[in-house]
């Protein structure tokens, strides 16, 4: 199988795990007491961010030459990463604000 076609076929199950919510990959175990974790600490948010962590290390060992877009898609990818991240963060600080509006 060449680098392309297996780039390709694991960008697509990256890309059905978390569109289906599927907990491809194990959430990663936390090095330091967490701050405020809510009462779930988010399994599908770490299991995105963990998805999205392998997808940026198989780009950044992809072959640099594909036009601009390998680069594009990091770029891309490392936005998302902080975006999740972001989304974990504001949740366990705002999680009891949230379950009022419930």
């Amino acid at each position: 199988m060449n680098k392309t076609l297996f780039f390709r076929a694991m960008l697509l199950a990256l890309a059905l795990c978390i569109v289906s919510g599927i907990d491809a990959v194990a959430a990663p175990k936390p090095t330091a007491k967490p701050k405020a974790v809510a009462v779930a600490d988010q399994p599908k948010m770490q299991a995105a961010l963990v998805s999205l962590k392998a997808a940026k290390e198989a780009l950044d060992q992809a072959t640099a030459d594909k036009g601009g877009h390998r680069v594009k898609a990091m770029k891309s990818v490392n936005d998302a990463i902080k975006e999740v991240e972001a989304a974990i963060e504001f949740d366990r600080t705002h999680s009891g604000a949230m379950e009022n509006k419930k």
